[in-house]
């Protein structure tokens, strides 16, 4: 193999890695501890204690749950999380979520 293929097959693999390390692996040892890391934007990762895994971006938190498009996780379901934190805040932004309020149901 030529010492260009080289280097380049050593710089991509480099840049692949460098590509995911800002993702750390957290357990998910309460739910004190994933409402504190997670915010609602969050590229998340989270692997249940069955060992599925679920990928979504958080759109909604409670004092029970992550929401996601078309996905629920509750925290004691949670075995670990990783995060992708979402892009800074802008000013039309979404609003802070009540996490101690349910979702309201139609009458």
């Amino acid at each position: 193999m030529s010492d260009l293929l080289k280097l380049m097959l050593a710089t991509i693999v480099a840049l692949s890695m460098a590509g995911c390390s800002h993702r750390k692996t957290q357990v998910a040892a309460s739910p004190e501890v994933v409402i504190e890391a997670i915010d609602v934007g969050d590229d998340v990762s989270i692997t249940s204690k069955n060992g599925k895994l679920h990928r979504f971006i958080v759109t909604r938190m409670t004092n029970k749950a992550l929401y996601g498009d078309g996905y629920k996780v509750t925290y004691g379901e949670m075995s670990s999380f990783e995060i992708k934190k979402k892009a800074k805040k802008r000013k039309d932004g979404p609003e802070p979520v009540d996490l101690d309020a349910e979702p309201a149901t139609a009458p």
